[in-house]
This record gives structure tokens, sequence and C-alpha cells, in this order.
């Protein structure tokens, strides 16, 4: 089994010792340590903890400017983004990335090297689309509301499994996980009918379940059991939500909250689910995070 830390929880001057008591409590549970490099990661980031001799997985892109988007009608700039990844992932010894592929857009949408609300919500608006949100009025949460029968999601659909097929087949020597989405703007992994047909490798992000499985009123450990019995699942984005079961679609939040926090998340259920499907990579994507 093994633990990561996300790099957002090791922006502090204490990184070096966060990540020595974490090392010291994998080994202490003789489980291995890792980090996984944010995709806000700039390239001086993955220099400096790379030398804590610490196993490195990304969350891609990182070297990448764009989302890799797999479906697009325009794939050029999402395989550049990926190989770019690549080339970075190389140097550093890393087989192992996550990343967002389904964005409902054709252009390009730029990844942002910052961690901030200002940076996200500026780049992201090349994913904006008006006619896909819950609501029209600027200013609010800018929360989905996506036709999954629709033609244009059936046919990006297609796309997507296409492209997914394809970076298996030509990039095989890593491991390239698809993660289940946020259901905001335009992006469009949510259900698990659909994400469990992939036929390809995914990071169950359990933040992001739970914000669809409330916006959709779905049952979470059912959408969870669809996804693990594929055998697909090789990591997790694990982490809590402060988002309430009965939320407004309007109020809905992406969570990346602690652990320990009372929530209406029935996480000790959904980790007991992973561990029956073997699912022995679990990565803290909590900027707060610590021991």
């Amino acid at each position: 089994m093994k633990l990561e830390y996300s790099s957002i929880a090791l922006k502090g001057n204490d990184y070096k010792e966060k990540i020595k008591e974490a090392r010291a409590f994998c080994e202490k549970n003789e489980v291995e340590f890792g980090i996984q490099m944010h995709n806000t990661a700039n390239l001086d980031e993955v220099e400096l903890l790379s030398k804590e001799n610490v196993p490195l997985s990304f969350h891609a892109p990182i070297g990448g400017k764009h989302y890799i988007n797999l479906a697009t009608r325009n794939i050029k700039t999402s395989i550049k983004s990926l190989e770019d990844t690549l080339l970075v992932m190389e140097k550093y010894n890393v087989n192992l990335a996550v990343f967002h592929g389904f964005l409902l857009v054709d252009n390009p949408v730029p990844t942002i090297t910052e961690r901030t609300d200002e940076a996200f919500v500026k780049a992201i608006q090349a994913a904006f689309r008006e006619d896909l949100l819950y609501s029209k009025e600027k200013g609010v949460n800018p929360i989905s509301n996506i036709d999954f029968k629709s033609d244009e999601y059936q046919e990006r659909l297609g796309i997507l499994k296409e492209n997914l097929a394809y970076i298996d087949k030509k990039y095989e020597g890593f491991n390239l996980c698809i993660e289940n989405d946020f259901p905001v703007y335009s992006f469009g992994s949510l259900l698990a009918d659909y994400i469990s047909k992939f036929n390809h490798k995914i990071c169950l992000d359990t933040g992001h379940l739970w914000g669809t499985c409330v916006l959709y009123n779905l049952d979470v450990i059912k959408e969870a059991e669809k996804i693990l019995k594929t055998g697909n699942v090789l990591c997790t984005h694990f982490h809590n939500s402060l988002l309430k079961k009965d939320s407004s679609p309007l109020e809905v939040r992406d969570g990346h909250q602690n652990l320990y926090i009372e929530s209406d998340v029935p996480l000790k259920d959904i980790l007991k689910l992973m561990l029956q499907y073997n699912v022995n990579d679990y990565i803290f994507e909590i900027i707060t995070g610590d021991l």
C-alpha cells in the first residue's frame, strides 16, 4: 500500500518536517510513502521535492500548458501537453499520472502554475459554456447541468474512448489515469455508468464523486462500486467534503477537506470498498493536510 501527500500540502516552510514525519509514519506502518505533484506545481517545485528522495507521481499536466482534454475534436494541443508532461516524468523517473480528460469544448484550456482562485477562474474560462450550467447568472457557482443523452455528449464520449485507447497503446510504459471530475463548468467525467465503460485506468476522487452524487441525487456507495468493479482504479484522491447530502445544486462545492472532520460523506464505507477492490494508492489532495 502507498500513501501520498499532494504537493499542495507542502507549500510551507515546514515541508521538510512534514515529509520526515510522514515517512516515519509510513515506515512504522509498513506502507510506502510518496508525493503527488499537483497540476498547479511548476518545474521548480518538482525539482525541489525530487531532492527529498521520495517517489513522485504527477497530477498532469506538469510541464504541459493545457488540460489533456481527450474529448475535444481538435486533439493536437492536448497530446502536446501530455507529451510535454511525459518528458518531465521520464526525467524524474515517474510512472503514474492522473489527469482530467473530459471537457465538452474543442478549444484548448490552459492550466495554471499557482493555486489561487483568481488564477483558476481566469484560466478555466476557456472551459466555460453557459448552455451547460444550472444558472446563467454572472458570479453564480458554475455548477454543470449536462444532458448525458444528448448527441454532443455521446459524440464526445466516443471521441474520449478512442483517444484513451490511443494513449494507452502509444504510451504503454506509463500508468495514465483519467480522474472523475467535479460537476462544474464543462467537465464531463461524472457518472459511474459512463466512467465504468472507459476501459482505461482510473483515479477515483472521493470528493468529486460525492459532489456529483449530491447534485444528481445518486447513492455514492453504489456509484463507487460500479467504478471499482471494473478493476481499473489504480489510485484515489481520498478526501472529505463539507457538502451536505441535501444541498441544493447551486450550493455544491468541491471538498478537499481533512478526513477527520464531521461530514455526510460515508468515507469509511468507501474505504472498505476500495480495500475490497484492491486499491492500494491513496493520495491525500488536501491543502491543509498533515498527519
